[in-house]
């Protein structure tokens, strides 16, 4: 294997642990798809409303992505926010979502450092 490859398989191995940490290891692939479709649009300061997420085809039916954003809420990766408009609502990372994040974040810099001294 080489060092890259080895570099990925370090970040993957990091990745399952914390997602067993997390909990989210206890949903399927398709909700860390909208999770991390959260997390994009919210880093890119994008305002993403539930009716956003339903029209996007690549995360499942409508009543499928409704019904993961529900079971995300429960779980506390996601809130669902009020806007102006009081029939739509507006979905954030939660802070464990964020830290979640940042510690992905972590090992991905902590990786990347340690190529730099090799």
């Amino acid at each position: 294997m080489t060092k890259r490859s080895n570099r990925y398989i370090e970040f993957s191995l990091i990745k399952k642990s914390l997602r067993e940490r997390f909990g989210l290891h206890e949903l399927g692939p398709e909700f860390e798809e909208i999770l991390e479709h959260v997390a994009v649009k919210n880093y890119k300061q994008f305002r993403l409303s539930v009716k956003d997420l339903m029209s996007v085809r690549s995360l499942g039916s409508p009543a499928a992505i409704h019904a993961r954003l529900g079971v995300l809420r429960d779980y506390g990766w996601i809130k669902l926010e009020d806007t102006s408009d009081r029939r739509r609502k507006q979905v954030v990372l939660s802070a464990s979502a964020m830290l979640y994040f940042d510690r992905l974040g972590s090992a991905i810099h902590k990786i990347s450092e340690a190529k730099k001294s090799t």
